[in-house]
């Protein structure tokens, strides 16, 4: 009976003292609702912001630490919040960053305290504890006042932009990475250091953690030079002559589909005779051609659709277009895909013609020859009215025809072998030369643009709006022209 008794007085002892305990614990170290009893600025969603934040459970004197007295009249000398009691390592690794030493050097972004890059703390998320890059990197990156001021590259981040990595970070990516995958958070050094980990020594380690095997010639692929004679001749030189070529060709089609439209309202205001083209009443496509064809179609649809929006960056239409597949990644495997099935029917396509070749029957009308000249000649000449006929084919088919074909046939070898090089980067970085990735990147969305204006202007107007045909050339349904 003693036993008992002495057992229970001992718990109600126990529990007054540990009252009491937690009594004083409160008194010393106040919650955020005694905190707000005076600091009462806060609205109730700001309120509810913090609850749900990465700092939500904390009580306000874990950061606000200079705090001595509970409550205070004036302002606590030192640092208004401290971070370092629970994240002492991110603290010793910035303290031997560059950016501490920016901050040495009068930065006051990096005088004061963490939020120069994490922002507010009071509503940082669990998941998103930092920024994305853009809105943090190229605060500073892209100031061209502190690039002067601190000696900084001054095309980071466009280089970033250009780069298949930020063409997918801009796209919605999660697994694209950004400036801290690469350059790391806290104890960012510079790439000059051996100590840095994107020094020349340990920069293929950072590029395999994405790229399996990756070399040292892979890690040279990339760089925040920026593109111009001085630092990219060879990807400089690329650009002017891609560009050339795409504002020749676009051009050159446009011409001939304005002077075409300029003629038939002459002619119609004239009085003169419309030239009619000549329908050819034999077929023209075969069963298999028509398959090849269709499969042509099909890929060339899915490859614009989900590759062209890469070149357009972070425009909400193209986010969302990439967001009908899935998103950016499933995009791209949409893209691989569909350019494979692409280069499957081309091989078929040869083979069909090597079957063809074997049995004697290699049709030679798509070949070039002095008579398209010729009919390229007279139809400009029917355009400028100096004709009214319509010129009549050198063969089974025309000028037209063959430009296309051929144009496509090397629009397919240039775009097949540099997607290659971009799904395998690490295999072709191995024999290319130091930036050679980049000039491939480049070749590759160039001709992307160029076969896709040359399809929608030329190829589309040829087949689908040119006078005689509208609605469409029936060749690619029936083999026929009608």
């Amino acid at each position: 009976m003693m036993s008992r008794s002495w057992v229970l007085g001992a718990v109600a002892v126990w529990l007054a003292l540990a009252g009491q305990t937690a009594a004083l614990g409160e008194e010393a170290k106040p919650g955020a609702a005694a905190c707000l009893e005076c600091h009462d600025t806060w609205d109730a969603g700001r309120l509810d912001s913090f609850s749900r934040s990465a700092h939500g459970q904390q009580s306000c004197l874990d950061c606000h630490t200079g705090m001595a007295e509970y409550p205070h009249t004036t302002a606590p000398a030192g640092p208004f919040a401290s971070c370092v009691g629970c994240h002492e390592n991110a603290a010793k690794g910035f303290a031997g960053s560059v950016h501490r030493i920016a901050g040495l050097q009068g930065v006051k972004a990096f005088q004061k305290d963490c939020k120069a890059c994490h922002g507010e703390p009071h509503v940082m998320t669990k998941r998103a504890p930092g920024q994305e890059p853009e809105d943090v990197c190229s605060r500073c990156h892209e100031n061209k006042a502190m690039q002067s001021r601190l000696g900084l590259p001054t095309a980071v981040w466009k280089s970033y932009e250009s780069s298949v990595h930020g063409q997918k970070r801009m796209l919605g990516s999660k697994k694209s990475p950004g400036c801290v995958d690469c350059h790391g958070s806290h104890r960012i050094t510079s790439p000059a250091s051996a100590a840095s980990e994107l020094s020349l020594a340990n920069r293929a380690q950072v590029c395999a953690r994405c790229h399996e095997g990756a070399t040292r010639m892979f890690s040279l692929t990339f760089s925040h030079d920026p593109i111009d004679d001085k630092h990219a001749p060879a990807a400089t030189l690329v650009s002017r002559i891609y560009s050339a070529l795409i504002v020749f060709t676009l051009l050159f089609f446009g011409a001939m589909i304005a002077l075409e439209l300029f003629s038939l309202v002459a002619r119609k205001l004239l009085r003169r005779p419309l030239p009619h083209p000549h329908i050819d009443p034999e077929e023209r496509f075969t069963r298999s051609q028509r398959v090849q064809h269709f499969v042509i179609i099909l890929t060339f649809v899915a490859l614009v659709l989900t590759g062209l929006p890469l070149l357009a960056g972070s425009l909400d239409s193209e986010t969302r277009l990439l967001a009908l597949f899935g998103g950016v990644e499933t995009a791209a495997l949409v893209h691989r895909v569909a350019g494979t099935l692409m280069i499957l029917a081309t091989l078929w396509h040869i083979g069909w013609l090597w079957g063809l070749n074997v049995r004697g029957q290699m049709p030679l009308s798509m070949m070039p020859a002095l008579d398209d000249f010729i009919e390229f000649r007279e139809q400009v000449r029917t355009f400028l009215l100096l004709r009214d006929e319509a010129p009549k084919r050198a063969g089974k088919y025309g000028w037209i025809e063959k430009v296309e074909y051929w144009a496509f046939a090397w629009g397919l070898g240039v775009m097949g072998l540099t997607g290659l090089m971009l799904w395998f980067p690490v295999a072709a970085a191995a024999w290319l030369p130091k930036g050679g990735l980049f000039i491939v990147q480049l070749v590759h969305g160039f001709e992307a643009i160029l076969a896709t204006a040359s399809v929608f202007l030329w190829h589309f107007y040829q087949v689908h709006l040119k006078p005689g045909f509208f609605p469409m050339n029936w060749t690619w349904l029936t083999g026929k022209e009608k």
